[in-house]
């Protein structure tokens, strides 16, 4: 239960058995507050730094990996494919090598995920083309580096007694190596890439 709440802190849980409920606990409820739902998400809380989980007292511990390497793509693949003890729910934002100007988003819940696309770095634009008001430009200028631009990965992991160092130093080893990097990312458009199309959610199951 700990752990429900730390994915999704706003929701209500409902005792089912074999998956049957009564539909008037979930059906035309008028729980629902889309500026609520799309303002209090967990996981951007956890990115934001405004806390992190209440339920320490059960093991429940989430934590931000970032980096501002590109994921070699077949590496990330193969660990996604993976079993990682304790992880409840990933979400966040990718930059793989081999799509160099698109945002990924990552969600995981249990033994599902989706990479979908989030629409392009700003890097990948020219300013002109950015859209943004001043406060938007500010956070952008805090975070731009001058080599990758906004391009970085920043995810949300949410788990049960996990390991944050060795999760941390799993993903480490999907980005690019030093060599790998230098060969520069016009390499990498076009190379080996086993995600599907970001047009459409594409699941993966364990």
């Amino acid at each position: 239960m700990a752990s429900r709440r730390s994915a999704s802190g706003y929701g209500i849980m409902v005792p089912a058995r074999h998956g049957q409920v009564a539909l008037c606990t979930i059906l035309n409820t008028g729980r629902f507050d889309f500026e609520r739902a799309s303002g209090a998400a967990g996981w951007m809380k956890v990115l934001a730094g405004e806390g992190r989980s209440e339920a320490d007292e059960y093991g429940i511990h989430s934590f931000v990996y970032r980096a501002r390497k590109p994921f070699h793509p077949e590496r990330l693949w193969r660990r996604l494919h993976e079993t990682c003890d304790g992880v409840l729910r990933t979400k966040g934002f990718v930059w793989l090598a081999s799509r160099p100007d698109w945002i990924g988003i990552w969600s995981q819940a249990g033994g599902v995920g989706a990479m979908q696309g989030g629409g392009r770095w700003y890097a990948a634009m020219p300013k002109h083309e950015w859209n943004v008001d001043a406060e938007d430009e500010r956070r952008l200028e805090a975070l731009w580096d001058p080599v990758y631009g906004d391009r970085q990965q920043e995810l949300v992991v949410i788990g049960q007694h996990i390991d944050e160092a060795a999760l941390t130093r799993m993903l480490d080893e999907c980005l690019l190596t030093d060599n790998e990097w230098q060969r520069g990312l016009d390499v990498w458009v076009g190379s080996s890439d086993p995600f599907p199309p970001w047009t459409t959610e594409s699941l993966i199951e364990e």
